[in-house]
């Protein structure tokens, strides 16, 4: 029996034991080792990098913040290498580097270049809240970064600081509009993403907001569920749902006055209504240019992404950005969206796509018409609860481009909209990925308490069983026992919980701790 190197702390924690056992798992078939009980094959992995966290959210953790692990009970940089390396010898082809906040982590450029040379691995994106990313963006690219997906749940500064309880929201716009820049230069090689976690009474009023950021940039806005975690105070009469959600964006896209827009809110200073024309909006979404870009990342400006809108270029951009089903047509630019007889839209794309490629979203784009007379859109209707997301599904089939009926251009949105159902509408069936967190511990399912130990697997003494034998430990087949011991234990749904409910009442670890 070997001894575990560290004590067991944590809920469900365990520590591979038996050498044979271990042997086993390492002998298995390399797609059956990261497949489970169900069938599904585990080929994305989450690494958190860090505990840390420079800003303080309040649907994240208390404002004191939460107690971190001791330095020397967490993964270095080789051995997050190492974990790496191994389930890309398993199958694993996308890696994720999560955190607390990734990028606070010294050695996250190395990180990315190691995992980007490593075989087997086709894609290595990171989630960050984009405060050190004007700084970081351009080594990270250069290191080989696939996708950014940056954390931003308002638009408006005063209320990003009550939101994070830090400041910092023109330090993300700046490198949101870095990011943006680089994928207008880049179609199809690299990903923006803007994660929103979407909270009644708090930003729900800003959605639409958030949609008219994809009218003419090459990035995708996801809204977010709130999820229940550790600390963090979830309730469920501020949750969300997504149906919802879609239905309150199509009333606020087609209001009079779209909330954020009318506001004179500048560089810095947002109004209580919104940042306005003035203010981020129309610093990333403004009409295109007809130079071509060739900015680099340090010199970026809104101007330079829209350079890339070109006949060429912006058809590119939309293959790569597109679901199957969208139209054919090339995105429409900032300024055909200006028209005040615009009626806009949300058709949903292709569902099953999204089930065949393992994605978390449910993916929408933003559709408007403008010029001559009625028709289009969904005017300023309020839909019944769940009214919109399914018009919006059976309006898919028949989403055209061109010049409507009545003289009517028809518009198509350059980013897509998405939700993230987690809670409403889970995803369960299609999972595949995992997560290793700061300290080591592989947790097969978000919402489960079970965790498996690598660390301890990995700092095992080579040449000794743990208890005088002379028994060869491999760190290798340690690995491979701990995670056949995780994904033999996943559940087919929500960690085993009922619902929303029953996570909330559960044991889990606050989600700083986890690993977004």
């Amino acid at each position: 029996v070997i001894s575990p190197s560290r004590e067991e702390k944590d809920v469900g924690v365990k520590t591979a034991q038996l050498t044979t056992a271990e042997a086993e798992a390492a002998a298995a078939p390399a797609r059956r080792l990261l497949e489970d009980r169900f069938g599904r094959f585990h080929d994305y992995l989450r690494l958190s990098l860090t505990e840390r966290c420079n800003l303080r959210c309040t649907y994240c953790m208390p404002s004191a913040g939460v107690d971190l692990t001791s330095s020397e009970n967490l993964l270095s940089t080789e051995e997050v290498l190492q974990v790496a390396e191994f389930f890309a010898s398993n199958g694993t082809k996308k890696v994720r580097l999560t955190g607390g906040e990734p990028l606070v982590n010294r050695d996250v450029v190395k990180i990315v270049r190691r995992l980007r040379e490593t075989k087997g691995i086709e894609s290595v994106g990171i989630t960050t809240n984009g405060l050190l990313l004007p700084r970081l963006l351009t080594p990270l690219v250069a290191a080989g970064l696939s996708s950014v997906n940056i954390s931003l749940d308002t638009l408006r500064p005063d209320r990003f600081e009550k939101i994070t309880r830090r400041r910092g929201f023109e330090r993300v716009v700046r490198g949101l509009e870095a990011a943006a820049a680089h994928a207008a230069a880049h179609p199809g090689e690299f990903e923006v993403k803007v994660n929103c976690v979407v909270m009644k009474g708090t930003n729900d009023d800003e959605l639409s907001d958030f949609v008219r950021l994809t009218q003419s940039l090459p990035i995708d806005v996801r809204f977010i569920e709130w999820m229940p975690f550790d600390l963090n105070e979830w309730t469920a009469e501020k949750l969300l749902p997504y149906r919802h959600a879609v239905d309150l964006i199509h009333v606020q896209l087609n209001a009079q006055q779209p909330p954020g827009l009318e506001g004179q809110g500048v560089e810095g200073q947002g109004t209580e209504d919104g940042p306005g024309r003035g203010g981020l909006l129309s610093r990333l979404a403004r009409p295109a240019s007809s130079s071509s870009s060739s900015a680099s990342l340090e010199s970026s400006s809104a101007s330079s992404l829209e350079s890339s809108s070109s006949s060429s270029s912006a058809s590119s951009s939309e293959s790569s950005w597109a679901s199957s089903s969208v139209p054919s047509s090339a995105p429409s630019s900032a300024s055909s969206w200006a028209g005040a007889s615009t009626s806009l839209s949300l058709i949903r794309l292709n569902a099953q796509s999204e089930a065949a490629s393992n994605d978390t979203t449910k993916w929408f784009r933003l559709h408007g018409s403008a010029g001559g007379g009625g028709g289009g859109g969904h005017g300023g209707a309020a839909y019944p609860v769940g009214g919109a997301a399914e018009a919006a599904e059976a309006a898919e089939a028949g989403a055209g481009s061109g010049v409507g009926r009545e003289g009517r251009q028809k518009l198509v949105a350059r980013g897509r909209v998405g939700f993230i159902s987690s809670m409403t509408s889970p995803f369960c069936g299609t999972c595949n990925r995992v997560r290793v967190t700061a300290d080591g511990l592989l947790k097969a399912c978000l919402f489960g308490a079970h965790e498996v130990d690598l660390l301890s697997a990995l700092r095992r003494p080579t040449g000794s069983d743990g208890a005088g034998g002379s028994a060869l430990h491999d760190p290798q087949a340690a690995l491979a026992f701990a995670v056949r011991d995780a994904l033999g234990a996943k559940h087919a749904s929500l960690g085993g919980h009922r619902d929303m409910h029953a996570i909330a009442k559960g044991d889990n670890r606050p989600m700083i701790r986890i690993g977004g």
